[in-house]
């Protein structure tokens, strides 16, 4: 009778013990689990236009190569999408408004004759240390409109050129290249355009008469950082 109660009593202390007590489990080679956060960008105001046909573009990167990319298209996008990962550090980078832009892994370029798109870019390296990870995708603007006045006047063939044609998705840098298309005003005799982010001031409109002769070049880069 005295073994029973002692058994009794053996059982109910290690039903009482603490979860802490249990075996440890190693946990090193498990998943990061890693959320994306659209709130900022479903709420930013960027309303997509119905040539944003691409949609949402999101990739992740390890050690400066990619190595998944989704796109999600407009209209079907949820507010956040979960990625397990292996543990480290992850680039995350969002893409809206390619359309023209040629993009190959972290990089986006634009084919002579091709003005920039109307391109929002989001980027950062997430630690994804532990069993889960969150980041928020911000969008920036990657783009400048230019509208100039009077050069309707001119009876030449316009080009715009300058010296970066694509940007590093990841680090959202211009990438050096010749950026270069020809230039056309509209009814009103305006001339309206789009540039993609550019590191140096060498915006130029070039001048060319009948002949194929460059005639003049306008610093449009250098007017442009003069008055700020």
């Amino acid at each position: 009778m005295d073994r029973i109660r002692i058994r009794s009593c053996l059982l109910a202390a290690l039903l009482t013990l603490p979860l802490s007590c249990s075996i440890k489990e190693d946990r090193t080679a498990c998943p990061c689990l890693l959320t994306v956060d659209l709130s900022r960008t479903l709420d930013a105001g960027i309303t997509p236009p119905a040539w944003w046909d691409k949609g949402l573009q999101i990739s992740l990167f390890r050690n400066q190569e990619c190595f998944l990319s989704e796109n999600h298209r407009l209209g079907q996008v949820q507010p956040a999408y979960d990625y397990p990962v292996e543990k480290g550090d992850v680039g995350v980078t969002g893409i809206l408004g390619l359309e023209a832009g040629i993009l190959s892994a972290r990089e986006i370029r634009y084919r002579e004759g091709c003005q920039a798109d109307r391109l929002y870019v989001s980027s950062r390296v997430v630690p994804c240390y532990g069993e889960t990870a969150r980041t928020v995708l911000e969008m920036y603007k990657q783009f400048s409109n230019i509208e100039i006045r009077g050069l309707d006047s001119f009876d030449y063939r316009m080009e715009v050129t300058a010296g970066c044609d694509g940007l590093d998705v990841l680090e959202r840098k211009a990438l050096e290249g010749p950026f270069r298309f020809v230039l056309h005003c509209d009814e009103d005799g305006v001339c309206r355009f789009r540039m993609p982010r550019q590191e140096h001031d060498d915006l130029r409109i070039l001048l060319w008469d009948a002949s194929g002769h460059l005639d003049n070049a306008i610093p449009l880069g250098a007017y442009m950082t003069g008055i700020g």
